[in-house]
């Protein structure tokens, strides 16, 4: 199973580990293994397009603070299960409120 980070837990992507190749680098067929993908989902059930059968960002969380919050929670998680530093928790929310409003901000 794994250790699940709190931007998996609590997601505004779904997120990939592998990547396709840029046409301009050759070989756009293959796989570019260390660099992953983030396909966000849409802010709005009305932004989201035809045929993704993911629910939107506002869908999931009804508000920013509510997403945080969850975000919160599932840090403690991992700092009370010995797998998170307790001072890594405010860069791990700061950084998760940026993806957050990137995502919401398409």
């Amino acid at each position: 199973m794994g250790i699940r980070l709190p931007a998996v837990q609590v997601p505004v992507a779904t997120y990939a580990g592998w990547n396709y190749r840029a046409t301009e680098i050759g070989s756009p067929d293959q796989l570019l293994g260390e660099a992953g993908s983030i396909y966000p989902f849409a802010p709005t059930r009305a932004a989201r397009p035809a045929g993704d059968s993911r629910m939107s960002i506002e869908e999931r969380y009804t508000s920013r603070e509510q997403y945080l919050g969850k975000i919160a929670i599932a840090a403690r998680q991992l700092t009370a299960g010995g797998f998170l530093l307790a001072a890594d928790l405010p860069d791990l929310i700061d950084q998760a409120a940026t993806y957050y409003d990137w995502a919401t901000r398409r």
